[in-house]
């Protein structure tokens, strides 16, 4: 269960009832979450804080839900893949084809997960192995961002600028992302196809 969820930053202006109706998910899967696929544990607060987005991302026409503009310039590169990410012609689909909510869940926490693998990949096959650091500060996560030196903050925009470039060169020339979205659709279709995913919403 993601219970730091309500310590990490969000993209978007949320309020009480989608954070509870989050972690009502969370909290329900878990445990066939954690059966199936072990070794995507344990998650990092990065990880977290990635399939929060998406499960926001995914469900803004359904909860009303609108990106936070504050954020514009500090999270630029997440703010530009993941309006790419809802468009992408394997994720568009397959978010319109859900009939349980439940499935959004699902389909956030393996993107989550498989998306941070694509990242490191497109940064060591880039040579840029040194913005790693940068955009894993644990405070740029967990909603102490002010705790930041001045010089820490200028990395970071800088480090979002240069993580846009990169994904949208990806796009254009190798679009890479492709298998791992593959892997998140996969991992995906394999739980909500079991019979204990059915027999949970039944409860």
């Amino acid at each position: 269960m993601l219970t730091m969820v309500e310590n990490i930053h969000s993209l978007f202006y949320v309020d009480e009832r989608h954070l509870t109706q989050f972690q009502q998910w969370s909290a329900q899967l878990a445990p066939l979450l954690q059966e199936n696929f072990p070794q995507t544990l344990p998650i990092s607060i990065q990880q977290a804080a990635t399939i929060y987005n998406m499960w926001l991302l995914f469900n803004q026409q359904r909860y009303d839900i609108y990106f936070d503009e504050g954020r514009r310039f500090t999270h630029s590169a997440h703010r530009y893949f993941y309006e790419a990410l809802k468009q992408h012609p394997l994720i568009e689909p397959r978010i319109a084809s859900v009939k349980d909510e439940r499935e959004v869940y699902v389909l956030a926490y393996f993107l989550g997960l498989t998306l941070g693998k694509w990242i490191n990949e497109l940064l060591q096959r880039r040579d840029k192995t040194h913005l790693e650091m940068i955009l894993n500060l644990p405070t740029y996560y967990s909603l102490r961002e002010h705790t930041l030196t001045a010089e820490q903050f200028d990395d970071l925009l800088n480090a979002q600028k240069e993580l846009t470039i990169l994904i949208q060169q990806d796009q254009t020339h190798e679009n890479s992302l492709r298998q791992y979205i593959h892997e998140a659709l996969a991992y995906t279709q394999q739980i909500c196809a079991m019979p204990a995913f059915a027999e949970l919403g039944a409860k």
